[in-house]
C-alpha cells in the first residue's frame, strides 16, 4: 500500500471516526428530542382529544346559538323587511316632496326647465314607482327571500347544527377513533414511531431508516463496521441506489428531487435538512465510494433490495398522516433529529462532488486586532513585512477607479456627453404658453407695458399668427396639413418599433437604427405636443365661430358668415385637427410612454434583490436610446405620465379663454383651474431633479400671480384701473423677471460645467453613502470590478470580451444572481440533448406547444403553432403564436415541447405548413367558382345579374405577422385573376377573386381536409412543392445552423462562467483564478491573462490583502477612494495627485494615520483648510468604530469555485453530443 493510499485510508478512518462520533452525539440528541417530541405528540394527542370534545361542545352550543340567531334573524329580517317598506314608503313621500320642491325651484329658473322637470317627475315618479314596486316586489321578496333565506338559515341552521353536531360527533368519533386508533397505531405505529420509531431508530438498524445512517444501535454498529469496510459499502451503496433508483429507492439517488419532496412537504422545514443532507451524502459518498472502489456494490444492492428502507419510509409516512397535529411535532422533533444526524454526516465527510464548491477564506492574523494607536498599528514592521502592495510596472490598465469605471461604463454604453434638455424646455414653452393663451382672452385689462413686452413674448413662444406674416385661415391650413402627415408617419414609425418578445433574434433594438430614424419620429412628436394648446384653440375658435378676440370670425364674416358654407367646411377641419391633435396626440404619448418606458430592475450589479429608486430610473433613462423617452425623461417614474397631465390641463384652460365672455367668470375659472395646477405641482413634484421642481414651482406661482392680478383689475371700476395700472404692470414685470432668473439660475445650476465651477466656488466636497461603507461590497467595486474593467478597456484586442462581460452583466441584473447560477447547474444529458435538439432542428417556424400558457392558465392559440426563438442563457424557449401572445417555455416544458414535436402526428401537420410555404409565391392549381354581381345589358335595359365565375390558376401567399426572416403568422390565400363566367350568351373574362383559409380546406389542426388534398396533391403543385421544398427547408436549417454557430463563437469569446467565478466573485484566490481563467476559457486573450498581466494580478491581489488586513483599514481606503472618485476634478486638488490618487503608491488611502499625524500631512500639502473638520471627525469615528473590537465580520469573505460535476459537465458540447442530436432529428427533418 502506497503512502498515498495510507494517507487517504486513515484520513478515511479518521473522517469515520469523526462522522460515527457525530453521527452517535447527534443520535442520542435526535433519539432524545424524538422521544420528547414523540411525549409531546401524545400528550397533544391527549390535548388534541380534550380539545376536540370541548370544540365539539363549543360546536353544540354554536349551532345552538345559531339556530337562535338564525330564528331571531328572521324575526329581525320581518322587521326589516316592515321598516324597510315603511323606510320605502317614507322615503317616496320624501321624494315626492324633494319632487314637488325641486319643481318649485325649477319653476322659478325656467319654463324650459319644466319639461325636464316632467320628465324628471315623470322618471322620478316612474322610477318612484319602480322602485317602489322594486322596493315592494324585493321587500316581498325580501320577506320571502329572509323569510326563506331565515327558514332555510333556520334549516340549515338545524342542518348543519345536525349536521355539523354529526360532523362533529363524527369527528370527535373519527378524531376520538383516529385519535385512538393514532393512539392505538402510536402505540403500534406511533409506539412504532415513538415506541417503535424508538425501536426502528434504535432496535431496526438494519430494517428501519437506512436514509438516516441506520439510526438503530445496531445501524451503528454496522455503520462503525462499514466505515472501516463498508464507509465504501455506503458510498458505493448509495452509488448503487443512484444508478439502481428507479428500481428501489430513487429517494436515495434523487433524494431532494423525487423521494423526500413527499417528506419535504409534511416538514417543509426539517425536511429540507433531510434533503440537503441526503444531497450532500449522496454526493460526498460517491466520490469517496468511486475512489475506493466497486469493491462493496452487492452489499450496497443488498441493502437497497431489502425494501426495509422502503417499508421504514412508508410507516414513517403513514404514521405523520395519522397523527395529525400531534404529529407535525413530532415530525419537528424527527426533523430536529435528522438535522443534528446531518450535521454529524455533514462535518464527517467532506463534500467533493458539487457544482459549485463555497470555502470560507482564512481571516488576516491582523483583523482581530484592536488597538488605540492607529497609525502605529500599521506602520509597525510586523504589519509591514505581511502586507505589501507590487507598484512595479503597473500601467493605467490597473490602476482605474470607480468614478472611472461608471463613466466607461456609460460611454460603453452610448451615453450621450450631452443632450438636450426636453424637460427645461417644457416648462419654459408651457409657462409662456398658458401665459400668452390667458393675455389673449383678456388683453383690454391687462397694463400695456406688461402686455407690450410680456404678451409679444408669450404669443411668440405660443407659435401665434399675429406674429406670423400670414391670415388665419391660411395658418389653420398649413397645421392642418403638418398634422395629418405628422401623424400618418408616427402611425407607421409606431408598428415597426422593437418588441424583443415578439421578434425575437432579428429584433431591431433603437440602438441598431440610425440617427435619423430616430430623430424623425421624436422630432414629429415634440412639434405636435408644442403645438398643441394653439392649434387646439384655433380649432374651437373654429368650430364655435365664438368669442371676443376670436380673429376667424371677422374671416368668416367676408366669406357668407358663422355658420355658412365656408365656415362648415373649416369647422368640418378643424373638427378632424382636434380629433388628431386634442385627443389623439395625448393618448399616443401616454401609450407610448407606458409601453416603452424603462422596466425596474430588481436586481443589482451584483445580482441581489434591491429597491428600484429613482436614481436607477435615472441612470436607466440615461441608457435609453428609445426616440420617445423625451415624454417621459425628467419624471419621477410614477409620475412618467405628467406631461399627458399638462395637455388635459392645457385643453382645460382653453375652454373658458374661448367659450366664457365674461371676463370675471373667465378669469375665474382660470384662476381655479391653475390653482389646482399649482397645488400638484407643489404635492407631486413630480421631476427627478429637484431643480426641475423648482423651476416648474415657479412657473405655476407666477403665471397664477399674473392671473390673481388680471382679476383684481377685472373687478376694478375704469377709474381705479387707470390709476393702478402702472404699479400693477410694474409688479407684473417684476415677478417675471424673478421668475425668468429663478428659472435660468436653476438651469444653470444643472449643467455639469457650471456645476463644476459653484462646486469649486463654494468647495462643497461629495461623498457616496453618507461615509457609511459597507465594506464588503466596496471591496468590490472599489478594487476588483475597476482592475477588470480597466484591463479589458486597456488594448482593442480586448473589445469583443469587454462588450460579451456587459451582456452578462446585464443578464445578471435582469435575472438575479440566483438564476444565473441556476443557469451554470449542470443539467442531465437528456436535457442537454433535447437543447440542442430544440436549437438545430426546431428554432424558427412551424412548431407546436399546446401547452397552458404559465401567467394565464389556458391555451389561447388555436393553432397551437408559433414561431420559436431560444434565449440561450439562463435557457428558456419563447412560442410566439400565429393568433396569440408569446410563451415563455423553460426546464420541462422544454423537453415535452421537443418530444411533441418529434411526435408523428406533429410532425404531419408541420409538413403540411412546409408544403404550403413551398408554394408560396407560386402560381397554382385550385379550381374555384363563386359567384359575382355584375353589370348587363345597355340603355333602359341595363340591370345587375348574378354571374357564376371559375376560377383556375391563383398566385398563393403566405402572410407572416412581421416582416422578418422568420415571423409567427401563417395566413394563407390564393388570389385570381382568370376567373371566366357567362351570362346568357356575354362571357366575363379576366375576373380576380381571392379566397382563404376556410375555402383552401385550411382548419386550425392542419390535418389533411379532401379540399387541402386537392390543392397540394394536384400534378402541377406537387411538382413545385418537390422543386421548392428543399430550399425552404435549407433556408431554415440555414436560420438555426447560423443561430447556433453565433451562440457557439460567444461562448468561445468569454463563458457563461466568466460573470460567476470570476467578475463576481471578488474573493476568488489567485491559484484558484488562474486554473479557471486556463481551463475553461477559450479565448486565448483571455486565458493567457496570468501569464500576460503577472504584474497587474501582483498589484491587485496586494491591494486586496492590504483592504483584508482589518476592517479599519478597509474603511481608511474607502473614504479616500471616495473623496477622489467624486472630487478628483476640483482645483484645490490639483497638484496632489500623488497624495490623493489610489494609482500612486504614495497615496495617503495605503498610510493609515492617526489624526494628528494626518493633519499635519494635509497641512503640508496644503489641504488641511480645504477639507472641513467635521468630515474627518466622521473619518476617525468609523475608524474607532472598527478598532476597539474585533470587527473581523465586516471583512469574512466565502470563495466560490466550479465543482466536479460542474467540470464534468462542460465535456457536454455540441461537438461530442451531435451525432446523438442528428439521429434525434434525422427521420424527421
Amino acid at each position: 500500500m502506497t503512502n498515498q493510499q495510507n494517507n487517504l485510508w486513515s484520513q478515511m478512518s479518521q473522517g469515520v471516526n469523526n462522522m460515527n462520533t457525530q453521527v452517535q452525539g447527534g443520535l442520542n440528541q435526535g433519539m432524545n428530542a424524538f422521544g420528547g417530541m414523540g411525549q409531546q405528540g401524545m400528550n397533544m394527542m391527549g390535548q388534541g382529544m380534550n380539545t376536540m370534545g370541548t370544540l365539539g361542545q363549543q360546536g353544540m352550543n354554536t349551532m345552538g346559538g345559531l339556530g337562535q340567531q338564525g330564528m331571531n334573524m328572521m324575526g329581525q329580517g320581518m322587521n326589516t323587511v316592515k321598516n324597510t317598506g315603511q323606510q320605502g314608503l317614507n322615503t317616496m313621500g320624501q321624494m315626492g316632496q324633494q319632487g314637488m320642491n325641486t319643481m318649485g325651484s325649477l319653476g322659478q329658473q325656467g319654463m324650459n326647465m319644466m319639461g325636464q322637470g316632467m320628465n324628471t317627475v315623470k322618471n322620478t315618479g316612474q322610477q318612484g314607482l319602480n322602485t317602489m314596486g322594486n322596493m315592494g316586489q324585493q321587500g316581498m321578496n325580501t320577506v320571502g327571500q329572509v323569510g326563506k333565506q331565515g327558514v332555510n338559515m333556520v334549516g340549515q341552521g338545524m342542518n348543519t347544527v345536525k349536521n355539523t353536531g354529526q360532523q362533529g360527533l363524527n369527528t370527535i368519533r373519527q378524531v376520538g377513533q383516529q385519535g385512538m386508533n393514532t393512539v392505538g397505531q402510536v402505540g403500534k405505529q406511533g409506539v412504532n414511531m415513538v415506541g417503535q420509531g424508538m425501536n426502528t431508530v434504535k432496535n431496526t438498524g438494519q430494517q428501519g431508516l437506512n436514509t438516516i445512517g441506520q439510526v438503530g444501535q445496531q445501524g451503528m454498529n454496522t455503520v462503525g463496521q462499514v466505515g472501516q469496510q463498508g464507509m465504501n459499502m455506503v458510498g458505493q451503496g448509495m452509488y448503487t441506489v443512484k444508478n439502481t433508483g428507479q428500481q428501489g429507492l430513487n429517494t436515495i439517488g434523487q433524494v431532494g428531487q423525487q423521494g423526500m419532496n413527499t417528506v419535504g412537504q409534511v416538514g417543509q422545514q426539517g425536511m429540507n435538512t433531510v434533503k440537503n443532507t441526503g444531497q450532500q451524502v449522496l454526493q460526498g459518498t460517491q466520490n469517496l465510494g468511486q475512489t475506493v472502489g466497486t469493491g462493496i456494490k452487492t452489499g450496497g444492492q443488498q441493502v437497497l433490495n431489502s425494501n426495509v428502507v422502503q417499508n421504514a419510509g412508508n410507516n414513517i409516512q403513514s404514521g405523520i398522516n395519522n397523527v395529525g397535529t400531534g404529529a407535525k411535532v413530532v415530525g419537528k422533533g424527527l426533523s430536529t433529529g435528522v438535522g443534528i444526524v446531518g450535521t454529524g454526516i455533514q462535518t464527517g465527510i467532506k463534500n467533493v462532488s458539487s457544482s459549485f464548491d463555497t470555502t470560507s477564506l482564512e481571516i488576516s492574523q491582523f483583523a482581530h486586532a484592536t488597538f488605540n494607536d492607529f497609525s502605529g498599528f500599521f506602520q509597525s514592521e510586523n504589519f509591514q513585512d505581511a502586507v505589501k502592495i507590487d507598484f512595479s510596472d503597473v500601467g493605467d490598465a490597473y490602476t482605474m477607479t470607480k468614478s472611472n469605471l461608471i463613466f466607461l461604463t456609460l460611454q460603453l454604453a452610448g451615453v450621450a456627453k450631452w443632450a438636450f434638455d426636453f424637460v427645461k424646455f417644457d416648462i419654459f414653452r408651457d409657462f409662456f404658453q398658458i401665459v400668452a393663451l390667458f393675455l389673449n382672452s383678456i388683453a383690454t385689462i391687462i397694463p400695456k407695458s406688461f402686455i407690450n413686452f410680456w404678451g409679444r413674448i408669450a404669443s411668440a413662444v405660443a407659435v401665434s399668427f399675429k406674429y406670423i406674416k400670414t391670415t388665419p385661415l391660411l395658418w389653420f391650413w398649413l397645421t392642418f396639413v403638418f398634422v395629418w402627415i405628422s401623424l400618418i408617419l408616427l402611425k407607421r414609425k409606431s408598428q415597426s418599433d422593437p418588441d424583443k418578445l415578439r421578434d425575437g433574434h432579428e429584433v431591431r433594438i433603437w440602438e441598431d437604427r440610425s440617427k435619423t430614424e430616430r430623430f424623425s419620429a421624436q422630432i414629429f412628436l415634440t412639434i405636435l405636443i408644442s403645438l398643441y394648446l394653439p392649434i387646439s384653440r384655433n380649432c374651437l375658435e373654429i368650430i364655435t365661430c365664438y368669442g371676443k378676440e376670436n380673429d376667424y370670425i371677422e374671416e368668416f364674416e367676408k366669406r357668407g358668415g358663422c355658420w355658412g358654407t365656408t365656415h362648415l367646411i373649416h369647422a368640418f377641419f378643424a373638427a378632424l385637427t382636434m380629433i388628431g391633435v386634442t385627443f389623439y396626440v395625448p393618448w399616443l404619448a401616454y401609450k407610448l410612454i407606458k409601453k416603452n418606458k424603462p422596466i425596474p430592475i430588481e436586481f443589482d450589479d451584483e445580482g441581489n434583490e434591491k429597491v428600484y429608486t429613482d436614481k436607477d430610473y435615472e441612470s436607466d433613462l440615461d441608457k435609453d436610446k428609445c426616440p420617445y423617452k423625451f415624454l417621459y425623461k425628467g419624471y419621477e417614474r410614477k409620475w412618467a405620465f405628467y406631461k399627458v397631465i399638462v395637455m388635459v390641463i392645457k385643453l382645460l384652460l382653453i375652454i373658458p379663454a374661448v367659450l366664457l365672455l365674461n371676463q370675471v367668470a373667465s378669469i375665474t375659472v382660470t384662476m381655479a383651474i391653475l390653482f389646482i395646477f399649482a397645488i400638484l405641482s407643489f404635492v407631486t413634484a413630480p421631476f427627478i431633479k429637484n431643480a426641475d421642481d423648482h423651476i416648474d414651482q415657479s412657473a405655476r406661482i407666477t403665471t397664477l400671480f399674473t392671473v390673481v392680478v388680471a382679476f383684481v383689475l377685472a373687478v376694478m371700476s375704469s377709474k381705479q384701473r387707470d390709476n393702478s395700472e402702472d404699479d400693477l404692470g410694474f409688479a407684473l414685470s417684476i415677478a417675471h423677471w424673478a421668475n425668468i432668473g429663478i428659472m435660468v439660475f436653476l438651469t444653470l445650476l444643472t449643467l455639469g460645467w457650471f456645476k463644476k465651477k459653484w462646486k469649486n466656488m463654494t468647495g462643497r466636497l461629495d461623498f457616496s453613502d453618507d461615509l457609511d461603507y459597507d465594506l464588503k461590497r466596496e471591496r468590490k467595486f472599489r478594487i476588483w470590478h475597476p482592475f477588470w474593467e480597466g484591463l479589458f478597456h486597456s488594448d482593442p484586442k480586448y473589445e469583443n470580451i469587454l462588450q460579451r462581460l456587459h451582456v452578462e452583466k446585464k443578464i445578471a441584473a435582469q435575472f438575479g444572481v440566483e438564476s444565473y447560477q441556476e443557469g451554470l447547474i449542470p443539467v442531465s444529458k437528456e436535457a442537454m440533448l433535447e437543447r440542442m435538439f430544440a436549437q438545430k432542428y426546431l428554432e424558427g417556424v412551424d412548431v407546436y406547444w399546446d401547452g397552458m400558457d404559465p401567467n394565464t392558465l389556458r391555451v389561447d392559440s388555436k393553432t397551437c403553432f408559433g414561431k420559436m426563438w431560444i434565449d440561450p442563457f439562463p435557457f428558456k424557449a419563447i412560442i410566439v403564436y400565429d393568433d396569440a401572445n408569446p410563451v415563455v417555455l423553460e426546464d420541462e416544458d422544454i423537453l415535452t415541447m421537443c418530444r411533441m414535436n418529434r411526435d408523428p402526428e406533429i410532425v404531419a401537420k408541420r409538413d403540411i405548413r412546409m408544403q404550403l410555404r413551398a408554394l408560396n409565391g407560386q402560381q397554382v392549381f385550385f379550381k374555384h367558382t363563386e359567384t359575382h354581381t355584375k353589370s348587363v345589358g345597355s340603355g333602359n335595359n341595363k340591370k345587375s345579374a348574378r354571374v357564376e365565375f371559375t376560377f383556375n390558376y391563383g398566385k398563393l401567399k403566405i402572410k407572416a405577422n412581421q416582416k422578418l426572416t422568420c415571423s409567427a403568422g401563417f395566413k394563407v390565400s390564393i388570389h385570381y385573376k382568370d376567373g371566366e363566367g357567362t351570362y346568357q350568351g356575354k362571357t366575363f373574362r379576366n375576373e380576380t377573386a381571392t379566397i382563404g383559409h376556410s375555402t383552401i380546406g385550411i382548419l386550425d389542426d392542419f390535418v389533411l381536409t379532401d379540399e387541402l388534398k386537392r390543392l397540394l396533391q394536384h400534378d402541377e403543385n406537387a411538382r413545385l412543392i418537390e422543386e421548392n421544398l428543399p430550399t425552404v427547408k435549407e433556408e431554415y436549417q440555414s436560420y438555426r445552423d447560423g443561430l447556433l454557430e453565433q451562440r457557439l463563437s460567444q461562448t468561445e469569446i468569454l463563458s457563461w462562467g466568466f460573470w460567476f467565478f470570476v467578475y463576481n466573485n471578488d474573493c476568488l484566490q489567485r491559484d484558484y483564478l488562474e486554473d479557471y481563467l486556463v481551463n475553461f476559457e477559450i479565448d486565448e486573450h483571455v486565458s493567457q491573462i496570468p501569464e500576460e498581466h503577472e504584474n497587474g494580478l501582483n498589484y491587485i491581489y496586494g491591494k486586496l490583502q492590504f483592504y483584508d488586513s482589518h476592517p479599519a483599514c478597509s474603511y481608511w481606503y474607502c473614504f479616500w477612494d471616495d473623496l477622489w472618485s467624486h472630487n478628483h476634478w476640483m482645483k484645490k486638488f490639483k497638484g496632489h495627485e500623488e497624495f490623493l490618487s489610489p494609482r500612486y503608491p504614495t497615496c495617503i488611502c495605503y498610510r493609515p494615520l492617526n489624526k494628528e499625524d494626518l493633519e499635519d500631512e494635509l497641512k503640508e500639502h496644503g489641504l488641511k483648510k480645504k477639507i472641513k473638520k467635521k468630515i474627518i471627525k466622521k473619518l476617525y469615528e468609523m475608524i474607532d468604530f472598527y478598532s476597539e473590537e474585533d470587527r473581523s465580520e465586516f471583512i469574512s469573505h466565502q470563495m466560490i469555485t466550479p465543482g466536479t460535476d460542474y467540470v464534468e459537465f462542460q465535456e457536454f458540447t455540441y461537438e461530442k453530443l451531435g451525432g446523438e442530436v442528428q439521429t434525434m432529428g434525422a427521420d424527421i427533418f
